[in-house]
């Protein structure tokens, strides 16, 4: 899998997606600091490389919806520092090994990621939880809501990070 850092995440992602065995460049490194948010997720889909940033108008479903790019990763975290971000990656390396992003939008937090993919169904069934990573849960119930018909990106799937750690 290949990712691309965003200029407001520590320069250390890279080294540390690349010691994973990910391939990993920065925005930095290709002259691509300042430029638009559509210049990069151009950039993103045209190297087939899942988006790493901060930047939370990659978040939204209207302008990126899942399927339209290679995979956007977005980490939220109340404390900003160096730290706690590379910390953050550390963790999120060993899901990434084991489930890709591709096509989805990732919201990685310090206890969860939360993630949207398209959903489609015939039935308008939604299994709105797949269990934890590993399979070591089983998947809960199929439930039908309105306001997941209505909208194909309801998926919000959630599994837990405090429970890795290094």
């Amino acid at each position: 899998m290949k990712f691309k850092v965003d200029e407001s995440l520590p320069t250390e992602y890279t080294t540390i997606l690349r010691g994973a065995g990910f391939e990993a460049d920065t925005v930095s490194d290709e002259n691509l600091s300042g430029a638009s948010d559509s210049v990069l997720s151009e950039r993103c889909c045209t190297e087939d490389r899942v988006l790493m940033t901060l930047d939370l108008d990659f978040a939204n479903l209207q302008v990126y919806p899942p399927k339209s790019h290679p995979g956007i990763v977005v980490f939220r975290s109340k404390s900003q520092d160096k730290p706690t971000f590379v910390a953050l990656l550390k963790r999120l390396v060993l899901i990434l090994l084991q489930l890709p992003p591709k096509h989805q939008l990732w919201i990685v937090e310090p206890d969860r990621i939360r993630y949207r993919e398209e959903w489609h169904s015939e039935t308008r069934d939604l299994n709105t939880d797949k269990g934890e990573v590993g399979g070591s849960s089983p998947p809960r119930p199929t439930i039908k809501s309105h306001h997941q018909i209505a909208n194909k990106y309801a998926a919000i799937h959630t599994f837990p990070l405090s429970g890795i750690f290094l």
